[in-house]
């Protein structure tokens, strides 16, 4: 499974990297791969997001999370994702 976090800023918007990381993924046809896409928002600091925002250390956004056969992997970088799991 792979979930992609996002951040949503103070003002309720989405930031402009999680959506420049989403086009990306899009354009090159690798959104469906994504299995869940959750928000970090700090306006709920015990929502789904944010937990996972402190469970992980993340210091940025948008980051993925991969879960599968035991193992979990972090990547922050889309291309490193992209590398790394879609072969």
């Amino acid at each position: 499974m792979i979930t992609l976090v996002k951040k949503i800023l103070t003002d309720g918007s989405e930031c402009s990297k999680c959506k420049e990381v989403t086009n990306f993924l899009k354009d090159r046809g690798y959104l469906n791969k994504i299995d869940k896409i959750i928000f970090a928002d700090p306006n709920e600091p015990n929502g789904e997001g944010m937990k996972l925002v402190k469970l992980l250390n993340m210091k940025r956004a948008p980051f993925f999370v991969v879960e599968e056969q035991g193992r979990t992997a972090v990547y922050s970088s889309v291309m490193e994702l992209i590398k790394k799991e879609f072969k």
